[in-house]
């Protein structure tokens, strides 16, 4: 490694180890004279900037007496610095270029990132550049008004109250609850509104000076990290980075000197001086109580910083092969899935993690569920695994060697800024973009007996007396844990998440002396020859990363980047449709087919079969394959999401084994459709399955519910959860079969899609062709497929459908029909309003009136219509006060619109709509209700799916040509949007259209989720929580029960409270009482207030869907 040294610039000549998708692409790592760590991506091929900037400080910087400060100053830091002092400046113009931004803060990172299109502004300035002069400014001169500090704080506290609806978040809370009180992991981190502006004004705490002293310790170039990735040369994006991040931005000349090894931010910034889990010889346990159908489990065993080694744990534990761990537990109806994952909680402290979503009796038999894991461990220790671990490290680098980008680039280059704090002695320099050692060492034939040692001291720390137990369920299920002699404080309730817990511990391990019916883990079957010895692998990815390194593609951008490409229609006839898509992976293919059965009519019945056949197909595939997905083969079977009878299937992977999984699930089918009668557990295993899946829907939170009950209602022959309920119990095995019969009895109608580089549609074709006989009808020709799309078209007016949740938030689908989605000028001007609410929602409800922590809008488009939908949800409002907000918002677009002026509107809406719509990066650009349907109503029937970009790509231009709306005449596979009328679009004509539309002759109807909880008792029980935080911070001490016959006996009127406290504390200042009770009272009356101050809602209930349906027209996209 050679460094070049530069007046303001450290160069790293590294050789980064890359898969070979990425071959084109030049990679640079340097480092400023500031110490700032940039790594430079230039990617030719995508006509995408992207950029994250790292800090190493989060929620354990949080002073003790300011919880949530770190995530505030995430909050602040994006509104407004001395160079552009706008609030909202930054996400203005990131909406404006059609680009994306985000935020996040962990316990000891905080990262801010984005993504925009290239290309150049209207002045000649390259995008990026003007992106980066406003984005760096945060980093040198942020203004943290205090004007808008009481804002952010309710936007943090608003989404604190949405995190206390999410399991996964409670259950991370228990374990920090077991967390020892030196280390800060034992703090609450988010902050809320307690934390951050009612107890700071009872103590006088200034938050903005401490803001600014945070930011001002913190926020040092030496403890960031920089990623940038562009289409433009890793000379041009270096000088970006000089030019934006050297000057003021506070640092130190080269801090790390010269060596890369020395890069170590992460370990130099946090020096723990105690450990967040010390080590114990007992069992600790938090359980906590939640009214929740299915109990989920979380197993921690801390095991210090052997992160390297925890990917052996994963593959052991988390294996779902016949036999495994999680198939013998779930033979024993004892869980419904089972996860293997390392937690990583502070610098150096990684636990090994068994995430378990119990079945009832799972609950009830907790006791046995660790008697297996323990005794598994047990005889897993006594084996030798040496071969096996080895062909571990093979499977990893040849899915490195073969993986291609995943999820934008933006999550990309925010993942890399992550990994550029870590140790880089310990990682290897050359493995930084895999951000994962590739075990050199350990390739060598003498070191295999110490992977192997190290691996079973590891397995001796999976045991009862090193385990941290979370559990989150019923309170009817704690009583089982008296069997594992577990000894429980008192129950408490928690003052942040405000759950009832109890916290317990045990010295003594369950017995184990269950004989084990567990295979242990063998060699991968699909993995080729070829690849077995993990140092040929390793050759492949140094030879690929070597070609890159020597590409003059790493110096000179040589595209300005590849239009996805074009689908060309093979076969079209009345009863298949067929199509290619040539891609450049010489590798990889992709194939998707739809089954449908015209001759079966659609109804609940009809789709509960079909939910059953895709999820007992699914059950039967999932052991067999499971070997193929660990090498990256995916597959899905999911039920129809149109309306009609169909089953759908989509298998990616690679070319030469893609034919051979393609046919294992057409064989599957067929056997299935020969011998149900044999699949006696299979198939209740299925049933199981299906009504598991559909009570999980049904505890979803509010605003999933809403944007489902809006399908409900638009969407012909879709059903309700109770719906599909009630068929599932009705229906019997004798049934199903003869519905199988009937579907593949008659030829199915089929649409098929292969992408690959040669083109083998027709071979799949005719594979499928055994068992859907579609190849054998000739229709006429001169007759075209046809797919039916029906939606019902609203009638003028308002109507609201209403639906209660489970959990304590409410929340609001809020929906305007505009016309028919193949309306092109509906559908342009439709856009138009989107791209407008993309501008303002977001800053007008959610951030400057608070409505909720979620709050989303859009162009949404149904199988026949289209609209706009506006989505929130709240836990401090009535969803009647966000429908009336919501109109109120509309009318102000209208307002704002209205006053512009012709020029005005070209430049500020046209023009950058325009830019936005040729830029856009996103794979699928208008949101359609099936994609939404498959996610919230039907599910996905399938496992491993990884969102590839090229299964995002393809899952898109999929989607249009199986509902039939494809357009396939520019780069785009959306809906069609006229880009010359919108260029010509006269203001005057679109406010009217806006006007008639949204204001006068409205086709609305908005899907209310209001919670069941009572509201006056969850408004006496926040008073409650809030008011004994603030009153025990403030000095004045008093009992839950005084507190609750005071608030009771005030009826929680204001005067009376304060008098009733002032009498409970006349021995204490009256001054101080009234002060701590008069900021608590104003502060818990602001949501309340503004509930009770909305108009009456003018709409019309629908109270029977049935009677509503059969008052609408119901039409077909055509």
């Amino acid at each position: 490694m050679s460094l070049k040294v530069q007046e303001k610039v450290h160069c790293y000549d590294t050789l980064f180890y890359i898969p070979e998708s990425c071959s084109h692409r030049g990679h640079r790592l340097i480092q400023l004279r500031n110490g700032l760590i940039v790594l430079l991506v230039s990617d030719p091929l995508k006509d995408v900037s992207a950029c994250s900037l790292t800090v190493a400080t989060g929620a354990h910087d949080d002073p003790c007496d300011l919880p949530g400060l770190a995530h505030l100053c995430e909050h602040m830091l994006l509104l407004g610095t001395k160079k552009y002092p706008q609030p909202d400046h930054f996400y203005k113009l990131i909406s404006k270029l059609g680009g994306t931004q985000n935020a996040t803060t962990t316990g000891e990172t905080t990262s801010f990132y984005f993504e925009t299109p290239s290309g150049v502004t209207n002045d000649g300035i390259p995008i990026i550049d003007h992106v980066l002069d406003v984005f760096s400014q945060f980093f040198k001169e942020p203004l943290f008004n205090k004007s808008n500090s009481n804002r952010e704080i309710m936007a943090v506290n608003n989404e604190h109250t949405n995190n206390k609806t999410i399991n996964q978040r409670l259950m991370y809370h228990g374990l920090r609850l077991l967390s020892s009180r030196n280390h800060p992991f034992h703090r609450f981190a988010t902050g809320n509104i307690s934390t951050l502006l009612n107890t700071p004004k009872a103590r006088r705490i200034n938050v903005r000076e401490r803001l600014l002293k945070f930011h001002a310790k913190n926020y040092k170039a030496a403890n960031m990290s920089l990623v940038l990735k562009g289409p433009q040369s890793l000379n041009a994006l270096q000088k970006l980075v000089m030019t934006h991040f050297i000057e003021g931005i506070p640092g130190q000349e080269f801090p790390n000197g010269f060596s890369l090894t020395n890069l170590h931010i992460n370990q130099r910034k946090w020096n723990y001086k105690h450990p967040a889990f010390e080590r114990t010889s007992q069992c600790d346990v938090t359980l906590i109580n939640r009214s929740i159908d299915k109990p989920w489990c979380r197993l921690h065993f801390p095991v210090g910083d052997d992160h390297l080694l925890s990917v052996f744990w994963v593959h052991i534990y988390g294996d779902e092969s016949p036999n495994s761990i999680c198939d013998m537990l779930k033979q024993e109806n004892l869980i419904t899935s089972l996860t293997a994952y390392p937690l990583t909680i502070s610098v150096g402290e990684v636990l090994l993690t068994l995430e378990m979503k119990l079945t009832t009796n799972g609950a009830k038999k907790i006791s046995q569920i660790l008697n297996i894991l323990f005794s598994f461990t047990e005889e897993l220790i006594k084996t030798d695994l040496k071969d096996y671990l080895r062909s571990i490290i093979s499977l990893e680098l040849f899915n490195y060697l073969n993986s291609e980008g995943q999820g934008s680039s933006m999550d990309e280059v925010h993942s890399l800024s992550l990994g550029l704090l870590n140790n880089f002695a310990r990682l290897g320099p050359n493995w930084i973009i895999r951000q994962q050692s590739g075990w050199n060492s350990l390739y060598e034939e003498h070191e295999t007996n110490t992977i192997d040692y190290f691996f079973h001291e590891l397995l001796r720390r999976v045991k009862f007396n090193n385990c941290k137990l979370i559990f989150i369920g019923k309170e009817i299920h704690f009583k089982y844990f008296k069997l594992l002699n577990i000894k429980f404080n008192r129950p408490r309730t928690d003052p942040y998440f405000d759950f009832e817990y109890c916290l317990g511990s045990s010295l003594t391990a369950p017995a184990m002396d269950i004989p084990l019916a567990v295979s242990f883990p063998t060699l991968n079957t699909f993995l080729p020859a070829e690849f077995h010895d993990p140092m040929n692998v390793l050759k492949r990815i140094r030879n690929a990363s070597i070609n890159a390194y020597k590409s003059p593609l790493s110096l000179v951008a040589k595209a300005e980047g590849v239009e996805d490409p074009i689908p060309t229609q093979i076969e079209n006839n009345h009863f298949h449709q067929l199509w290619f898509r040539k891609t450049n992976n010489e590798r990889n293919g992709i194939v998707s087919v739809d089954m449908v059965q015209d001759i079966i009519p659609c109804s609940s019945t009809a789709t509960i079969f079909i939910d059953i056949i895709c999820e007992l197909l699914a059950g039967l595939l999932k052991k067999k394959l499971y070997e193929a997905e660990l090498l990256g083969v995916t597959w899905t079977i999911y039920p129809s999401v149109k309306g009609d009878c169909s089953i759908g299937l989509t298998v990616s992977g690679f070319s030469e084994t893609l034919s051979e999984m393609f046919k294992a699930i057409i064989d599957q089918i067929q056997c299935l459709l020969a011998n149900l009668s044999t699949f006696k557990d299979e198939y209740i295993d299925a049933r199981v399955a299906v009504r598991t899946r559909y009570e999980s829907l049904k505890d979803q939170n509010s605003i999933m519910l809403a944007t489902a009950g809006l399908i409900h209602v638009i969407e012909e022959n879709t059903w309700t959860i109770d719906e599909r309920l009630e068929k599932l119990e009705e229906i019997t095995k004798d049934e199903l079969k003869n519905f199988l019969g009937t579907f593949f009895g008659s030829p199915c109608s089929v649409s098929m899609l292969y992408e690959g580089m040669t083109d083998f549609s027709m071979t799949y074709s005719q594979l499928l062709n055994p068992l859907t006989k579609h190849r054998d009808c000739f229709g006429d020709p001169s007759v075209s497929f046809r797919c039916f799309r029906r939606s019902y078209l609203l009638n003028t007016g308002n109507y609201a459908y209403y639906k209660t949740s489970n959990d304590a938030t409410s929340a609001i689908s809020y929906f305007v029909q505009t016309g028919l989605r193949s309306d092109v000028y509906n559908r342009t001007l439709t856009k138009v309003v989107s791209f407008l609410m993309s501008l303002h929602l977001e800053p007008k409800l959610r951030t400057e009136e608070q409505l909720g922590y979620i709050v989303m809008g859009s162009i949404k488009l149904f199988r026949a219509t289209t609209g706009i939908c506006i989505s929130v949800m709240s836990s401090e409002f009535e969803v009647e006060y966000l429908h009336f907000r919501i109109k109120c918002f509309l009318e102000y677009l209208y307002d704002v619109t209205n006053r512009m002026t012709q020029d005005e509107f070209k430049v500020q809406i046209l023009n950058p709509m325009l830019t936005k719509i040729q830029n856009d990066t996103s794979s699928s650009k208008l949101d359609s209700s099936s994609a939404i349907m498959k996610m919230n109503i039907q599910g996905i029937t399938g496992v491993n799916e990884p969102n590839t970009l090229a299964l995002i790509s393809h899952k898109s231009c999929w989607e249009q040509i199986s509902s039939g709306t494809y357009n396939f005449c520019s780069y785009s596979f959306d809906d069609f949007i006229d880009t010359y009328r919108l260029e010509m679009l006269d203001k005057c004509e679109f406010v009217e259209w806006f006007r008639s539309k949204f204001l006068e002759k409205e086709q609305q109807l908005s899907i209310m989720i209001k919670s069941k909880f009572n509201k006056e008792q969850l408004k006496m029980e926040m008073l409650t929580l809030r008011l004994s935080a603030f009153l025990n911070v403030a000095g004045l001490r008093i009992t839950d029960e005084d507190l609750e016959h005071i608030l009771k006996k005030s009826n929680g009127e204001f005067g009376a409270l304060i008098k009733l406290l002032v009498k409970h504390f006349k021995s204490r200042s009256l001054k101080l009482t009234g002060f701590v009770v008069h900021e608590m009272m104003t502060t818990v009356a602001y949501s309340l207030n503004k509930n009770s101050k909305y108009q009456r809602m003018l709409a019309k209930r629908i109270d029977n869907m049935d009677n509503f349906h059969s008052s609408l027209h119901c039409i077909d996209y055509d």
